[in-house]
């Protein structure tokens, strides 16, 4: 679509000396007679025309206005959503700054810097590696719970498996029946195994880290009971459960490295 005629006072100018010289030029060649009718034609026209100049000048002024409207539109849009990503990434630090001061264990910081070739859905790599002390099978932990644990480490580079991955179990607990059992995660689902149709499970129950493995320290948080289903010919509960991480948006996490001294 093509843009309207934009016309300024210069513009103005120079079409209203186009048509005088072509008016001029007009007028030699005519007799008295033609003269005189000519300008009486010309003045019942000339009030029209000029409306409509003006209405093109107009046109233009406001075509011109509403371009530089929309492009300080767009500018502030962007400026404002800078600034909100700047607000939320400094939640996002205060939040892990403060969960490091009162963890008890030492940790590791480390950014997340992409996928793992491995399972590209299933796995992070990390900016830490061997250099920061990284060894293989150590927790991986967000300020929300559990992230998952280290499969692979290079130099300055280690791959986390996800606790979505079905490869990374963890063993749990019901904080508040203490029913234990094991979490266990499929294509984004993740369940309570071996839960029993008489365990006292609800609801809303948290659901952390049991230390019964030889991986994961207990009193991690793995997520919240979502949905449970009792009809289980096997006689055990269909126990489904809300990761208390969100995988999808993963910028920072923390290597689990022992006790603090």
């Amino acid at each position: 679509m093509q843009a309207p005629v934009r016309l300024t006072s210069a513009h103005l100018k120079y079409v209203i000396l186009t048509i005088t010289l072509l008016f001029s030029l007009i007028l030699m060649g005519l007799n008295q007679r033609e003269k005189l009718q000519l300008a009486k034609a010309g003045s019942l026209a000339f009030i029209p025309a000029q409306r409509l100049l003006f209405y093109l000048v107009r046109m233009g002024e406001i075509y011109e206005e509403n371009r530089r409207l929309r492009l300080a539109n767009t500018r502030l849009s962007l400026e404002v959503e800078r600034m909100r990503g700047l607000k939320e990434e400094n939640q996002r630090l205060r939040r892990m700054l403060e969960f490091r001061e009162r963890a008890p264990l030492q940790l590791v910081p480390a950014e997340v810097v992409g996928r793992g070739p491995e399972r590209a859905t299933h796995s992070l790599i990390i900016d830490g590696g061997k250099d920061e002390g990284i060894k293989m099978n150590q927790p991986v932990i967000s300020a929300d719970g559990l992230v998952g644990r280290v499969i692979k480490v290079m130099g300055k580079r280690s791959t986390v498996l996800l606790l979505l991955d079905p490869d990374c179990k963890a063993s749990s607990l019901v904080e508040r029946s203490k029913v234990y059992s094991i979490m266990e995660c499929d294509g984004g689902r993740c369940y309570l195994k071996g839960v029993p149709l008489y365990a006292d499970v609800q609801g809303g129950d948290e659901v952390v880290t049991s230390g019964w493995g030889e991986i994961f320290p207990p009193g991690l948080k793995l997520g919240t009971v979502k949905k449970i289903s009792s009809a289980r010919a096997d006689l055990l509960k269909g126990v489904e459960v809300e990761p208390a991480v969100d995988f999808t948006s993963l910028k920072e996490v923390f290597i689990l490295q022992g006790e603090s001294e």
